[in-house]
């Protein structure tokens, strides 16, 4: 008569045993981000031309989260813009390096139009509409610099859409046509000569 085996349990069923028997381990969390002010001087000079605020992770990443500026190599400011981890927020302005005003925009929340503005060095305004992050976003006008309306239209998601007239310097309606995703289609109206749209 055979001998009953011994009953044996085999390396996975004891693996796994054990690993139910140890301490559960803690999970490893990420530490904190260090917040951090960093500069650019020019090397010559050491006018001070780029100051910027930062999150630095552990992994070495830097992502903006504070003030960022900028000057010209005179000193005069350059532009002025907020961050919060990394997305724009609030108001960016830059200026010319005369020290007139060149542009301003403002961040909220997404999908909320905010204005956006644009001047010429005169002082005068330039460009003016809404944008959603930074992308235009409905009815926008342009003027000349003597002031004189310019362009007038829409846009969609940053690309103009639906129907633009153009006017000539002195203030006669030049064109008017429609865009479709930021190219023109379809019969145009020109009372002078085609240009094409300056962008501010």
């Amino acid at each position: 008569m055979s001998r009953p085996r011994p009953f044996v349990l085999a390396p996975l069923v004891l693996a796994l045993v054990a690993a139910c028997a140890a301490p559960p381990r803690a999970p490893l969390v990420e530490p904190p981000p260090v917040e951090r002010h960093l500069e650019h001087r020019d090397p010559t000079t050491r006018v001070l031309l780029h100051a910027w605020d930062v999150l630095e992770y552990a992994d070495g990443r830097q992502v903006l989260h504070g003030v960022e500026r900028r000057w010209y190599a005179d000193g005069t400011p350059r532009s002025e813009a907020h961050f919060a981890h990394g997305a724009p927020t609030g108001e960016l302005r830059r200026w010319y390096a005369s020290g007139q005003l060149r542009s301003e925009s403002s961040f909220g929340a997404d999908e909320v139009p905010t204005p956006m503005r644009f001047w010429h060095e005169n002082g005068r305004l330039s460009a003016e509409g809404r944008a959603v992050r930074g992308r235009r976003e409905g009815l926008w006008s342009f003027w000349y610099e003597d002031g004189a309306l310019r362009e007038r239209g829409g846009y969609v998601d940053g690309q103009r859409e639906g129907l633009w007239e153009l006017y000539a310097p002195g203030g006669a309606l030049e064109g008017r046509g429609t865009y479709e995703h930021g190219a023109r289609v379809g019969a145009w109206q020109h009372e002078g000569a085609q240009r094409a749209p300056r962008e501010e």
